[in-house]
C-alpha cells in the first residue's frame, strides 16, 4: 500500500497557460468496500437519467465547452469525443447510465448530473507524482477493457505517473493499467472545469455531491479540494 501523503500533483505551466481559468476538484477516498453493486445505487441512477436531458444536448455549453477545449488542444472533438460527451450522448441514445461497480458508477451520476467530467485512477497501482502534461510522443499507454500497448502522440494532453501514461486526450480514455475495480482499496478522481463555463459554487456542489456518494456506497474515507492553476502548480494528495 503506498503512503498517499506524498502523492502529488502536478499542472505543467503549459497547461496553465493554455488554461488560465482551469480548475480542478480532487477527490482522494482511502479504506474503501467497492462492490459489484447496489440496489439503492441504481434507484439514484435511474432517477438522474429519468432528468438528464435527451434532447439539443449538443446546444448545452458545459457540452461546447468541453468540444472547444479539445480543439483548442488540437484534438478532432469527432475523432475522439470528450468523455463527458460520450456519456451525455450514450445516455440519451439508451436511456440508462453504464453499470460497473459502486464506485464508478458513483462518478459516472454526478458527471452526467453536471455534465462534469470525472476520472480517477487505483493509487496503489499509481508510480510516483500524477502529472498534467503534453506527451512529447511514444509513451506507452494500455487502453480500458485492451491488453494492447498504445503509444501517444506528440503533444497531446495527458495525466501520467513516472513510468506510464493514465489516460489520453485529457480524459478521453481511461488506463486499464491504472482502472478501479471491486479489489480497489485507495483512489483518486478529477473533476475539471477548464474555464468560467462552469462557476466555483457549481464545481463544488458536484465535488461535495461526489463524496458524499463515494462515502455513502463504498465506505472508508474521503478528502476533497479544488486547485486553481492560478494559485500554484502542484499540491499533495
Amino acid at each position: 500500500m503506498i503512503n498517499m501523503t506524498y502523492t502529488k500533483f502536478y499542472i505543467s505551466r503549459e497547461i496553465a497557460e493554455l488554461f488560465p481559468e482551469l480548475r480542478i476538484g480532487v477527490l482522494k477516498s482511502s479504506n474503501l468496500t467497492i462492490a459489484r453493486g447496489d440496489e439503492e445505487l441504481e434507484i439514484i441512477k435511474r432517477e438522474v437519467v429519468d432528468k438528464a436531458p435527451r434532447k439539443d444536448i449538443s446546444a448545452d455549453p458545459r457540452l461546447i465547452l468541453w468540444v472547444e477545449t479539445y480543439k483548442k488542444m488540437g484534438i478532432n472533438p469527432k475523432k475522439y469525443p470528450p468523455t463527458v460527451v460520450s456519456l451525455a450522448d450514450r445516455v440519451a441514445r439508451t436511456k440508462r447510465l453504464p453499470a460497473i461497480n459502486t464506485f464508478v458508477d458513483s462518478y459516472l451520476i454526478i458527471e452526467l448530473k453536471y455534465f462534469l467530467p470525472v476520472g480517477g485512477y487505483d493509487l496503489d497501482k499509481v508510480r510516483g507524482s500524477i502529472h498534467l502534461r503534453r506527451s512529447q510522443g511514444g509513451e506507452r499507454f494500455v487502453l480500458l477493457g485492451s491488453q494492447k500497448e498504445e503509444v501517444t502522440k506528440p503533444g497531446e494532453v495527458v495525466y501520467a505517473d513516472e513510468e506510464k501514461i493514465l489516460t489520453r486526450f485529457w480524459n478521453y480514455r481511461d488506463s486499464e493499467m491504472t482502472k478501479i475495480t471491486e479489489s480497489t482499496r485507495n483512489a483518486v478522481l478529477m473533476m475539471e472545469a477548464p474555464d468560467r463555463t462552469v462557476g466555483d459554487d457549481e464545481l463544488k456542489n458536484a465535488l461535495e455531491e461526489l463524496s458524499e456518494l463515494i462515502t455513502r456506497f463504498n465506505g472508508g474515507h474521503t478528502s476533497s479540494f479544488i486547485e486553481n492553476v492560478e494559485e500554484g502548480l502542484a499540491w499533495n494528495l
